[in-house]
């Protein structure tokens, strides 16, 4: 099949996040061409990534640039999950014969299937550390208001 992802190697990517945001978003619609093709006859694939784009698309806000941009760890495990993982999975399922392929007992969906979902738990903790570093951000600028404009504030968000 023609559908076949290229290869997407660290050659293009730079370590400025705004360009690495920029060369993400170009490889995610090149993936999400390929799987609206494969929709109509692969749907349970076309859902599991549909699942992981809204966790692609969460982390690829702007509070989760910055996070990636100060965590590198969590930066190069989203860059493998985007530039390398996703692609390979597609590029291995691309490879079996359709007929094979679209079996409704077919091992190949379920062997997709799982290694999305364990993308996704991957995603998932990325998108709660992210969540983390938002919350100590607001603690943080409670703090300083309740400073700044003295205790007569109302307590919405309790400080520890």
């Amino acid at each position: 099949p023609n559908n076949y992802l290229q290869n997407n190697s660290q050659d293009t990517f730079t370590y400025n996040t705004k360009n690495i945001m920029f060369n993400y978003s170009t490889l995610i619609l090149e993936i999400q061409d390929i799987v609206q093709s494969l929709a109509s006859t692969d749907n349970a694939v076309s859902m599991a990534w549909n699942k992981l784009k809204l966790h692609i698309d969460t982390i690829l806000q702007d509070n989760g640039k910055d996070f990636l941009s100060q965590n590198i760890e969590d930066k190069i495990t989203f860059e493998n999950i985007i530039t390398k993982y996703i692609p390979s999975i597609l590029n291995n399922y691309l490879s079996i014969p359709e007929h094979l392929r679209s079996k409704d007992s077919s091992p190949f969906i379920g062997m997709t299937l799982t290694q999305f979902e364990n993308i996704e738990k991957e995603l998932e903790k990325i998108e709660l550390a992210i969540m983390e570093e938002d919350i100590k951000k607001m603690k943080v600028f409670g703090k300083f208001l309740d400073h700044r404009l003295g205790n007569n504030t109302p307590n919405l968000i309790k400080l520890n």
